[in-house]
């Protein structure tokens, strides 16, 4: 069976990484062959994130879409085109239509909520991107529709509208739990608080930065802060900035006593799919958490780590496990045990290979109301 795989970004980026390009060994040891249609190579995509002009960042991404239509129009796309998030930031319609054109079934994967406008989006991009209508569009068009979550999966069926007969499935985002493995834990007498993530997320860090300071005045910590960009100033914490790198990846995660994840409760942030929570469990950390989204089911309080909403609540739950050396160690292994069950590349290969399969014996686009979708797998 060959797919072909479709993303904005290439497979540095941590959603195509995640989502599509980590289970690609795993897919051809089962038949499946991947091959990948990126609108943005390695360079264009750092060129990208390090920011420059206006007028040539819209050359580069009309250019990108020309391109990706005249590939699409000549190549062979094998038995499915799997797509990740959208189809392109802007123009989604006409790649669309090469697609329908040639009548190749879609299998649709979202892990954030792509049908809001982002936050802080570009100026000139932003009036041109009609995300829910493209987010509609290509739910409608696909034969399965994969989501990181119940959220999204509710948003997926909303928009296609009741009543209409659709194949949506909850494909968590996972890691690689033989990468993502546990550090012997070294003795010591100093305490290490980690956050993950960037620099778009950096800001929710920065929201909690009062819980860092009060909780800097009670026990010694240092914070380290993983991330493509450093950290703004947070008087009265020993912050520790390490850049991310693909080495260091997994190590990041080593020597952290305990990881936070704390997330606003808004309409965007219910749409994650919690993988840095997922990270530090597979690396046995435990974790403190925003209830938000996902993040009540990868978190078991008590288990794994603990819920904490407001600042009081955020500054006690970290004392109470960095006080405790052996719910660090219980918590940690929990977490880890968690993760291998349920958010693992072996748990999630199954439920993948399912939806392409299925996926590639559909017709193109929706089905006829009052029709079932092609091979629904109860359970799914």
């Amino acid at each position: 069976m060959r797919v072909t795989a479709i993303a904005t970004h290439p497979e540095v980026s941590p959603s195509t990484r995640f989502r599509m390009h980590q289970f690609r060994d795993a897919l051809a040891g089962r038949g499946i062959e991947l091959r990948y249609d990126f609108l943005f190579g390695v360079e264009e995509y750092g060129r990208l994130r390090s920011g420059g002009g206006v007028a040539s960042r819209a050359r580069g991404l009309t250019g990108a879409l020309r391109a990706r239509v005249r590939r699409l129009e000549a190549a062979d796309l094998g038995d499915v085109v799997w797509v990740s998030r959208a189809l392109a930031p802007i123009g989604a319609g006409r790649i669309l239509d090469c697609l329908r054109g040639r009548g190749v079934p879609v299998v649709a994967d979202f892990d954030d909520a792509v049908f809001l406008p982002p936050a802080g989006g570009s100026r000139w991009l932003g009036p041109l991107r009609r995300p829910g209508r493209a987010f509609a569009d290509l739910c409608r068009a696909s034969s399965v529709v994969l989501t990181g979550n119940s959220y999204l999966a509710d948003a997926a069926r909303d928009a296609v509208g009741v009543g209409e007969p659709m194949d949506v499935r909850i494909l968590p985002t996972v890691v690689d739990t033989n990468r993502y493995r546990p550090m012997e834990r070294a003795t010591s007498s100093s305490l290490t608080v980690g956050w993950v993530g960037s620099h778009t997320t950096l800001p929710y860090l920065w929201a909690r930065r009062a819980v860092f300071q009060e909780l800097a005045r009670e026990v010694p910590f240092a914070l380290r802060v993983v991330s493509d960009s450093p950290p703004p100033p947070m008087p009265g914490v020993d912050v520790e900035f390490h850049r991310w790198t693909p080495a260091t990846e997994v190590t990041a995660f080593h020597g952290i006593d305990l990881g936070v994840y704390p997330l606003p409760d808004d309409a965007w942030s219910r749409g994650k799919c919690g993988l840095k929570a997922i990270q530090y469990g597979a690396c046995g950390v435990p974790v403190v958490a925003s209830p938000v989204g996902v993040l009540r089911d990868v978190v078991v309080p008590e288990e794994t780590g603990l819920w904490a909403e407001s600042d009081p609540e955020w500054v006690e739950a970290m004392k109470r496990i960095l006080g405790d050396p052996a719910a660090i160690e219980s918590m940690g292994r929990n977490a880890r045990a968690w993760i291998e069950d349920r958010y693992s590349l072996v748990s999630a290969l199954p439920v993948l290979e399912a939806g392409l399969r299925d996926g590639a014996r559909c017709s193109f686009g929706s089905l006829p109301v009052g029709e079932t979708p092609c091979a629904a797998s109860p359970g799914y």
